[in-house]
């Protein structure tokens, strides 16, 4: 699949419904290399990617997460049937795409420097959630609650002083099974024209 990246911008959609075809690992690793050529300031590029893309990891990283909802009262509350349809769903959610990609960005003492990162690595989300639909590779990208729990960070292996960005499930999908195009605000809403304040001179 080969497209403009205006169109490829235009026409990449959140994929949720994924085949079970595998992605090879060259193509893969090929992905995330040129997604690496997000803008970032400083020398060494901040971001930081844990792969999931055979079964035993994958039940290990979905036994994780439910760990962490756990340990943090996430599912409180929550009726037994109700629990069940939310643990298939999970369990779907994680072992169906080929590939599940655990993406971090260092954190520093300096907010700066902490905010540059964290905005760079979601460039390089962009950039291979981009590169990924042009190869006809779907992504759904996840900001569910267990990624913002530090004892699940750790145990999957996180870097220490990493702040998990996102949960992206990867994988090939269905043409018929594409979302409709989501309209986008007009212009007119959100962009202005800069305006300057005139003072009055004394």
């Amino acid at each position: 699949m080969h497209s403009t990246i205006k169109n490829t911008i235009v026409e990449r959609r959140t994929i949720r419904h994924f085949q079970d075809t595998p992605i090879e690992e060259t193509l893969l690793y090929d992905l995330l290399a040129k997604a690496a050529y997000a803008p970032y300031h400083n020398k060494v590029e901040p971001w930081h990617v844990i792969i999931a893309n055979d079964m035993e990891t994958k039940m290990f990283f979905l036994d994780k997460v439910f760990q962490s909802y756990k340990r943090n009262d996430v599912l409180k509350g929550i009726s037994e049937s109700k629990l069940e349809k939310i643990k298939e769903g999970y369990k779907q959610a994680i072992i169906t795409p080929a590939v599940t990609l655990i993406v971090s960005a260092n954190q520093f003492d300096d907010q700066k420097q902490s905010f540059e990162a964290l905005a760079a690595t979601c460039a390089f989300i962009q950039n291979f959630q981009l590169l990924a639909w042009n190869e006809g590779i779907g992504v759904v990208w996840r900001s569910n609650p267990f990624i913002f729990d530090p004892i699940f960070a750790q145990e999957i292996g996180v870097p220490e002083n990493n702040k998990i960005v996102g949960a992206l499930q990867v994988g090939y999908f269905s043409q018929e099974n594409k979302p409709k195009v989501k309209e986008r605000r007009p212009l007119h809403e959100w962009v202005k024209k800069a305006k300057i304040p005139y003072y009055n001179q004394k």
